[in-house]
Protein backbone atom coordinates (compact mmCIF):
# COMPACT_ATOMS: atom_id res chain seq x y z
CA UNK A 1 0.00 0.00 0.00
CA UNK A 2 2.81 2.64 0.69
CA UNK A 3 3.62 1.92 -3.07
CA UNK A 4 0.56 3.17 -3.91
CA UNK A 5 1.39 6.24 -1.98
CA UNK A 6 4.91 6.80 -3.29
CA UNK A 7 3.46 6.98 -7.35
CA UNK A 8 1.74 10.38 -6.24
CA UNK A 9 4.93 11.86 -4.76
CA UNK A 10 8.16 13.01 -5.59
CA UNK A 11 9.87 12.01 -2.55
CA UNK A 12 10.04 8.74 -0.62
CA UNK A 13 8.25 9.65 3.05
CA UNK A 14 9.26 5.61 3.78
CA UNK A 15 12.61 6.06 3.66
CA UNK A 16 13.18 5.31 6.70
CA UNK A 17 10.69 4.39 8.87
CA UNK A 18 10.58 2.46 11.92
CA UNK A 19 8.03 -0.04 11.80
CA UNK A 20 5.09 1.66 13.13
CA UNK A 21 1.02 1.17 14.95
CA UNK A 22 0.20 5.00 14.03
CA UNK A 23 0.71 6.85 10.78
CA UNK A 24 0.89 10.78 10.10
CA UNK A 25 2.49 13.05 7.64
CA UNK A 26 2.45 16.67 6.20
CA UNK A 27 1.14 16.90 2.23
CA UNK A 28 2.51 20.45 0.42
CA UNK A 29 3.42 21.16 -3.31
CA UNK A 30 6.86 23.15 -1.81
CA UNK A 31 8.70 20.42 -0.99
CA UNK A 32 7.73 20.05 3.00
CA UNK A 33 10.33 17.38 3.34
CA UNK A 34 12.98 19.85 3.10
CA UNK A 35 11.46 22.36 6.03
CA UNK A 36 8.71 20.96 7.62
CA UNK A 37 8.53 21.21 11.32
CA UNK A 38 5.51 19.18 11.70
CA UNK A 39 7.18 15.75 11.66
CA UNK A 40 9.43 16.77 14.49
CA UNK A 41 6.73 17.71 16.68
CA UNK A 42 4.28 14.77 16.00
CA UNK A 43 6.79 11.89 16.41
CA UNK A 44 7.95 13.52 19.64
CA UNK A 45 4.89 13.93 20.93
CA UNK A 46 4.25 9.60 20.13
CA UNK A 47 7.77 8.61 21.98
CA UNK A 48 6.53 10.84 24.38
CA UNK A 49 3.50 8.80 25.18
CA UNK A 50 5.22 5.74 24.07
CA UNK A 51 3.50 5.58 21.00
CA UNK A 52 4.42 3.14 18.21
CA UNK A 53 4.14 5.56 15.99
CA UNK A 54 5.36 7.75 12.54
CA UNK A 55 5.02 10.69 11.06
CA UNK A 56 6.47 12.10 7.82
CA UNK A 57 6.39 14.42 4.96
CA UNK A 58 4.54 13.73 1.67
CA UNK A 59 6.22 15.96 -1.78
CA UNK A 60 2.69 16.37 -4.23
CA UNK A 61 4.16 18.34 -7.24
CA UNK A 62 0.54 18.92 -8.05
CA UNK A 63 -3.33 19.24 -6.95
CA UNK A 64 -4.75 17.60 -9.62
CA UNK A 65 -4.42 13.74 -7.75
CA UNK A 66 -4.73 15.26 -4.72
CA UNK A 67 -7.87 13.76 -3.69
CA UNK A 68 -7.05 9.96 -4.87
CA UNK A 69 -3.58 10.52 -2.74
CA UNK A 70 -5.77 11.63 0.08
CA UNK A 71 -7.53 8.32 -0.26
CA UNK A 72 -4.52 6.38 -0.55
CA UNK A 73 -2.91 7.33 2.72
CA UNK A 74 -6.14 7.22 4.94
CA UNK A 75 -6.09 3.06 3.78
CA UNK A 76 -2.74 2.89 5.29
CA UNK A 77 -2.45 0.85 7.90
CA UNK A 78 -3.17 2.75 11.35
CA UNK A 79 -2.73 6.53 9.31
CA UNK A 80 -4.55 9.01 11.73
CA UNK A 81 -3.53 12.55 10.34
CA UNK A 82 -3.17 14.48 7.19
CA UNK A 83 -1.45 18.00 7.24
CA UNK A 84 -2.37 19.69 4.48
CA UNK A 85 0.04 22.67 3.60
CA UNK A 86 0.81 25.50 1.00
CA UNK A 87 -0.28 25.65 -1.93
CA UNK A 88 -2.81 23.06 -1.24
CA UNK A 89 -5.49 23.91 1.28
CA UNK A 90 -8.22 25.12 -1.36
CA UNK A 91 -7.88 22.15 -3.48
CA UNK A 92 -8.12 19.68 -0.22
CA UNK A 93 -11.12 21.29 1.01
CA UNK A 94 -12.94 20.88 -2.20
CA UNK A 95 -11.86 16.72 -2.41
CA UNK A 96 -13.45 16.45 0.95
CA UNK A 97 -17.03 15.88 -0.96
CA UNK A 98 -15.61 13.29 -3.06
CA UNK A 99 -14.00 11.16 -0.34
CA UNK A 100 -15.58 7.95 0.85
CA UNK A 101 -16.08 8.19 4.34
CA UNK A 102 -18.22 10.35 7.52
CA UNK A 103 -16.30 13.93 7.76
CA UNK A 104 -17.23 16.46 10.87
CA UNK A 105 -16.46 19.62 9.28
CA UNK A 106 -15.42 22.11 11.22
CA UNK A 107 -17.11 25.82 11.04
CA UNK A 108 -14.14 27.61 10.13
CA UNK A 109 -13.25 25.41 7.10
CA UNK A 110 -17.01 25.68 5.96
CA UNK A 111 -16.72 29.39 6.19
CA UNK A 112 -13.12 29.43 4.72
CA UNK A 113 -13.60 27.07 2.28
CA UNK A 114 -9.84 25.84 3.67
CA UNK A 115 -8.73 22.47 5.10
CA UNK A 116 -5.43 22.01 6.74
CA UNK A 117 -5.83 18.79 9.43
CA UNK A 118 -7.60 15.38 8.30
CA UNK A 119 -7.49 13.84 11.62
CA UNK A 120 -8.95 10.31 12.80
CA UNK A 121 -9.87 7.20 11.70
CA UNK A 122 -12.24 6.59 8.80
CA UNK A 123 -12.62 3.03 9.13
CA UNK A 124 -13.59 2.96 12.70
CA UNK A 125 -15.36 5.77 12.88
CA UNK A 126 -15.26 9.96 11.37
CA UNK A 127 -12.71 11.82 10.00
CA UNK A 128 -11.98 15.51 11.27
CA UNK A 129 -11.63 18.41 9.20
CA UNK A 130 -10.78 21.89 10.25
CA UNK A 131 -8.52 24.34 9.81
CA UNK A 132 -6.00 25.27 12.29
CA UNK A 133 -3.52 28.19 11.17
CA UNK A 134 -5.67 30.49 12.93
CA UNK A 135 -6.06 28.73 15.99
CA UNK A 136 -2.29 28.36 16.74
CA UNK A 137 -1.12 32.07 16.00
CA UNK A 138 -4.77 33.24 18.24
CA UNK A 139 -3.41 30.70 20.81
CA UNK A 140 0.10 32.60 20.69
CA UNK A 141 -1.30 35.92 21.31
CA UNK A 142 -3.93 35.11 23.68
CA UNK A 143 -0.96 34.67 26.20
CA UNK A 144 -0.40 38.34 25.73
CA UNK A 145 -3.23 39.93 25.33
CA UNK A 146 -7.53 38.92 24.30
CA UNK A 147 -8.31 40.21 20.80
CA UNK A 148 -11.72 41.25 22.44
CA UNK A 149 -12.31 45.08 22.18
CA UNK A 150 -8.73 45.50 20.19
CA UNK A 151 -7.82 46.66 16.97
CA UNK A 152 -6.02 44.41 14.69
CA UNK A 153 -3.56 45.06 11.66
CA UNK A 154 -2.91 42.30 9.65
CA UNK A 155 -1.20 42.18 6.72
CA UNK A 156 -2.21 39.28 3.76
CA UNK A 157 -4.80 37.88 2.51
CA UNK A 158 -3.95 34.72 1.37
CA UNK A 159 -4.57 31.07 3.55
CA UNK A 160 -3.12 31.90 6.56
CA UNK A 161 -4.07 35.44 6.68
CA UNK A 162 -7.74 34.30 5.85
CA UNK A 163 -7.58 31.49 9.24
CA UNK A 164 -5.75 34.47 11.59
CA UNK A 165 -7.97 36.94 10.46
CA UNK A 166 -11.71 34.66 10.93
CA UNK A 167 -10.07 34.05 14.52
CA UNK A 168 -9.63 37.57 15.48
CA UNK A 169 -13.16 38.79 14.57
CA UNK A 170 -14.60 36.14 16.21
CA UNK A 171 -12.90 36.63 19.07
CA UNK A 172 -14.23 40.35 19.09
CA UNK A 173 -11.71 42.33 17.12
CA UNK A 174 -11.52 44.83 14.77
CA UNK A 175 -9.70 44.20 11.72
CA UNK A 176 -8.09 46.27 9.64
CA UNK A 177 -6.87 44.27 6.50
CA UNK A 178 -3.73 45.39 4.31
CA UNK A 179 -2.71 43.47 1.23
CA UNK A 180 0.14 44.22 -2.04
CA UNK A 181 -3.12 43.23 -4.04
CA UNK A 182 -6.44 45.80 -2.54
CA UNK A 183 -9.05 43.61 -4.21
CA UNK A 184 -7.78 40.47 -2.51
CA UNK A 185 -8.27 42.35 0.86
CA UNK A 186 -11.28 44.14 0.24
CA UNK A 187 -12.55 40.14 -0.93
CA UNK A 188 -11.48 38.42 2.72
CA UNK A 189 -13.21 41.39 4.44
CA UNK A 190 -16.61 40.69 2.86
CA UNK A 191 -16.04 37.41 4.18
CA UNK A 192 -15.31 38.06 7.41
CA UNK A 193 -17.81 40.71 8.00
CA UNK A 194 -20.35 38.59 8.67
CA UNK A 195 -18.75 36.84 11.18
CA UNK A 196 -17.77 40.37 13.42
CA UNK A 197 -19.06 40.72 16.33
CA UNK A 198 -21.72 43.61 17.06
CA UNK A 199 -20.03 46.61 17.21
CA UNK A 200 -16.99 45.57 15.69
CA UNK A 201 -15.85 45.49 11.79
CA UNK A 202 -13.55 44.01 8.87
CA UNK A 203 -12.41 46.53 6.24
CA UNK A 204 -9.39 46.95 3.82
CA UNK A 205 -7.08 49.52 3.42
CA UNK A 206 -4.19 50.21 0.47
CA UNK A 207 -1.29 48.23 1.03
CA UNK A 208 0.58 51.85 1.36
CA UNK A 209 -1.48 52.81 4.28
CA UNK A 210 0.00 50.29 6.88
CA UNK A 211 2.51 52.36 8.08
CA UNK A 212 -0.35 54.99 8.94
CA UNK A 213 -2.70 52.33 10.37
CA UNK A 214 0.03 50.82 12.75
CA UNK A 215 -0.05 53.35 15.27
CA UNK A 216 -4.01 52.73 16.16
CA UNK A 217 -3.52 49.29 16.39
CA UNK A 218 -3.26 47.13 18.85
CA UNK A 219 -2.12 44.29 17.48
CA UNK A 220 0.07 43.77 14.11
CA UNK A 221 0.18 40.41 12.09
CA UNK A 222 2.21 39.70 9.00
CA UNK A 223 0.54 36.59 7.15
CA UNK A 224 2.44 37.32 3.78
CA UNK A 225 5.31 35.10 1.97
CA UNK A 226 7.75 37.20 1.50
CA UNK A 227 8.51 41.26 1.98
CA UNK A 228 7.09 42.69 5.49
CA UNK A 229 3.92 45.38 5.37
CA UNK A 230 6.84 48.42 6.84
CA UNK A 231 10.48 48.18 8.54
CA UNK A 232 12.37 48.89 11.83
CA UNK A 233 12.13 52.86 10.91
CA UNK A 234 8.29 52.44 11.48
CA UNK A 235 8.29 50.35 13.99
CA UNK A 236 10.31 51.40 16.53
CA UNK A 237 8.22 54.59 16.74
CA UNK A 238 4.73 52.85 17.10
CA UNK A 239 3.73 52.97 20.86
CA UNK A 240 5.41 50.43 23.25
CA UNK A 241 1.55 48.29 23.80
CA UNK A 242 1.38 46.98 20.20
CA UNK A 243 2.11 43.72 19.75
CA UNK A 244 3.33 42.49 16.85
CA UNK A 245 3.71 38.51 15.06
CA UNK A 246 4.96 37.12 11.98
CA UNK A 247 3.61 34.12 10.45
CA UNK A 248 7.13 32.74 9.44
CA UNK A 249 10.12 32.05 11.63
CA UNK A 250 13.91 31.81 11.08
CA UNK A 251 15.78 33.31 8.76
CA UNK A 252 12.38 33.82 6.43
CA UNK A 253 10.66 35.91 9.37
CA UNK A 254 11.41 39.39 7.41
CA UNK A 255 8.87 41.39 9.38
CA UNK A 256 10.28 39.64 13.20
CA UNK A 257 13.32 40.68 12.26
CA UNK A 258 12.56 43.79 11.60
CA UNK A 259 10.54 44.21 14.73
CA UNK A 260 13.18 42.65 17.04
CA UNK A 261 16.24 44.98 14.98
CA UNK A 262 14.05 48.02 16.41
CA UNK A 263 14.35 46.41 19.92
CA UNK A 264 10.70 44.81 19.95
CA UNK A 265 9.44 41.70 20.70
CA UNK A 266 7.01 39.86 18.01
CA UNK A 267 5.87 36.48 18.10
CA UNK A 268 6.99 34.07 15.17
CA UNK A 269 5.45 31.25 13.12
CA UNK A 270 7.37 28.67 15.78
CA UNK A 271 4.39 28.99 18.05
CA UNK A 272 1.57 29.69 15.57
CA UNK A 273 3.22 25.67 14.03
CA UNK A 274 3.20 24.82 17.72
CA UNK A 275 -0.49 25.61 18.11
CA UNK A 276 -2.33 24.39 14.97
CA UNK A 277 -0.12 20.72 15.88
CA UNK A 278 -1.29 21.43 19.60
CA UNK A 279 -5.14 21.43 18.19
CA UNK A 280 -4.94 18.25 16.01
CA UNK A 281 -2.86 16.18 18.62
CA UNK A 282 -5.78 17.15 21.22
CA UNK A 283 -8.30 15.83 18.33
CA UNK A 284 -6.52 12.90 17.94
CA UNK A 285 -6.10 12.40 22.08
CA UNK A 286 -9.58 12.62 22.02
CA UNK A 287 -10.91 10.21 18.78
CA UNK A 288 -8.43 7.44 20.42
CA UNK A 289 -9.46 8.12 24.28
CA UNK A 290 -5.68 8.54 25.06
CA UNK A 291 -5.52 9.72 29.38
CA UNK A 292 -5.76 13.73 29.57
CA UNK A 293 -3.38 14.15 32.19
CA UNK A 294 -0.14 12.76 30.29
CA UNK A 295 -1.13 14.23 26.69
CA UNK A 296 -1.52 17.29 28.43
CA UNK A 297 2.01 16.94 29.75
CA UNK A 298 3.40 15.71 26.66
CA UNK A 299 2.28 18.58 24.75
CA UNK A 300 3.31 21.04 27.37
CA UNK A 301 6.43 19.42 27.39
CA UNK A 302 6.54 19.99 23.30
CA UNK A 303 5.49 23.83 23.46
CA UNK A 304 8.81 24.21 25.84
CA UNK A 305 10.90 22.46 23.80
CA UNK A 306 9.83 23.72 20.59
CA UNK A 307 9.17 27.03 21.09
CA UNK A 308 12.40 27.86 23.28
CA UNK A 309 15.91 27.79 22.31
CA UNK A 310 16.82 24.20 21.80
CA UNK A 311 13.66 23.87 19.34
CA UNK A 312 14.93 26.91 17.23
CA UNK A 313 18.11 24.85 16.52
CA UNK A 314 16.57 22.22 14.43
CA UNK A 315 15.69 24.27 11.40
Amino acid sequence: MSGVVKSFLTNDPFLRPPPAAVLGGIAGGQTPSKYSQSPALWNRFFDSLNIHGYYTAFDIPSAGRLADFMRAVFELPGFIDLTITNPYKTAAFACLSSLPWKIRLGERSRVLQSVNHLTGNPHHGELVADCTDGLGMIRAVGKHLSPEGRTALLAGAGGAARQIGYELVRGGADLIIVNIVQEDAAALAQVLSPHCRPGRKARAAAWESAGAAAPRADIIISAITEAAPFGAAVIENLPSHILFADVRYGAMAEFALAVRAAGRTCIDGRRMLYGQFRCAAETYSDLEGLPAGPVAKSLDDIEAWFCGEEGRRIN
